[in-house]
């Protein structure tokens, strides 16, 4: 099957800041881009979205102007994902002769693209050291995982220590 590149819209690999930014700038002109990203929700590692043990306790957990600002922002993310082709829960696991072969749900696929912008985002950097893997020790994604998606603080003495 011959696929007509000049139609098929541009592709975004990352729904974090970067990729709902570049989205938004594809809405803007007109463009619906397909958004493709590994993760359940949108926002990415600096901007997570709370989970559903977390939500409800917004305010307590990060005060009240915060958790505003945090609605406003998810309040445009959600308007830039509606007029999106958005595919959470899809890994990427290979791109070959202008195609994404993909996992998502329970089934391998491919993805044709002419365009592809790669805003793959942050990671936690870990170097080894004595005690790195003992427990009770957290990168700083780790414990932000803990505090967003599950509403669990990881302590009260704590120390992050890392390179980014």
């Amino acid at each position: 099957m011959k696929i007509d590149v000049n139609h098929l819209p541009p592709v975004i690999v990352g729904a974090g800041p970067a990729g709902l930014a570049a989205a938004g700038t594809f809405l803007q002109a007109g463009v619906a881009p397909l958004i493709l990203d590994e993760a359940d929700a949108a926002g990415g590692q600096g901007t997570r979205r709370l989970g559903p043990l977390a939500e409800p306790r917004m305010n307590a957990l990060f005060g009240t102007r915060y958790a505003a600002r945090v609605r406003d922002r998810e309040t445009v993310e959600d308007a830039i994902l509606a007029q999106s082709n958005y595919r959470p829960l899809t890994t990427i696991w290979g791109v070959y002769d202008k195609r994404l072969e993909v996992f998502a749900g329970d089934r391998l696929s491919n993805i044709p693209f002419q365009h592809l912008l790669l805003c793959t985002g942050a990671t936690d950097r870990i170097l080894p050291v004595a005690g790195w893997t003992l427990p009770g020790v957290y990168t700083l994604g780790g414990a932000q995982v803990a505090l967003k998606k599950h509403g669990t603080f990881i302590g009260r003495k704590i120390v992050f220590a890392g390179s980014s």
